[in-house]
């Protein structure tokens, strides 16, 4: 085989690899409900700046006036 064929195959190779990873990491099929839109009137609590994502906290009450407190992945 030619040299640009086996660069060709070693950086196609690398590409996919590095895909596979990253839809495997923001995967969110078993998380959401996506076709479910949910608004609240909150207070934020936290705000924590990690990698790789960064997660808010926010406090509510809910419909029955129970606290509620949620962790949101951003």
């Amino acid at each position: 085989m030619t040299r640009k064929v086996v660069t060709f195959f070693v950086l196609a190779t690398g590409l996919l690899a590095i895909c596979g990873t990253a839809l495997a990491h923001h995967g969110e099929a078993g998380s959401y409900d996506n076709t479910v839109r949910i608004t609240v009137k909150a207070t934020v609590s936290e705000i924590v700046w990690v990698n790789p994502h960064a997660q808010l906290y926010i406090d509510f009450k809910n419909d029955r006036g129970e606290n509620e407190h949620w962790g949101i992945e951003m």
